[in-house]
């Protein structure tokens, strides 16, 4: 049965998203005063993808190496970002992460994508870090395209990506959500973090 949150009737809507806003926003940012070092991943998979799991199974493969290469074995207990995965316009499955590199430089994450690539062929993969909005031709490329960009503006990457959620209706399917304390980990892959945006706080903004 899917997760969902269930809220009552005089919460819906805008502090529904405000609730959701603050939690992904202290997932990426545990520390207030730390400066934020954004970076938005955006993945356009090889082979189309049939199913929610097997596009979740399919993009932990390819993330995983990267970070464990960018941020250490250890990667997936720093809590550093959260993944996504959409329908889209064209209702074809693609994924997006926003990921906090924390001390790391944008050298340093080139670096490990660079070697993914070159180490790892089986995943097919083809990446590239811009500062542009390049305008993708196909949602089905030739390879597992991951598309990165560095962000700088947390609230309006935050509203990007909660664009596919309904905040007006009563209950909010989170399938979708993960934060990567929970992606990484095979045992709490399939679950989702209702409880924690559930108890979410957020302050005024």
């Amino acid at each position: 049965m899917p997760s969902i949150m269930n809220l009552p009737q005089k919460t819906l809507a805008k502090q529904n998203e405000a609730i959701l806003a603050h939690y992904l926003k202290n997932v990426l940012k545990p520390d207030c005063q730390a400066d934020n070092n954004l970076y938005f991943f955006s993945l356009h998979f090889h082979y189309q993808q049939q199913t929610l799991i097997q596009a979740k199974e399919t993009y932990r493969k390819i993330l995983a190496p990267i970070l464990h290469r960018l941020l250490g074995k250890r990667f997936y207990k720093k809590p550093h970002g959260f993944t996504i995965i959409e329908h889209g316009k064209r209702n074809v499955l693609h994924a997006h992460s926003v990921i906090n590199i924390l001390d790391k430089t944008e050298k340093d994450l080139q670096e490990a994508l660079d070697y993914v690539v070159a180490h790892k062929p089986h995943l097919n993969l083809t990446c590239r870090i811009t500062k542009d909005n390049p305008d993708r031709k196909t949602y089905i490329p030739r390879t597992n395209d991951l598309l990165i960009k560095p962000e700088y503006y947390l609230p309006g990457l935050v509203g990007y990506l909660m664009k596919e959620y309904n905040f007006d209706k009563r209950e909010i399917n989170f399938d979708n959500l993960h934060p990567h304390e929970l992606f990484f980990d095979k045992d709490q892959l399939f679950k989702t973090p209702l409880r924690q945006i559930k108890e979410s706080k957020p302050k005024r903004y």
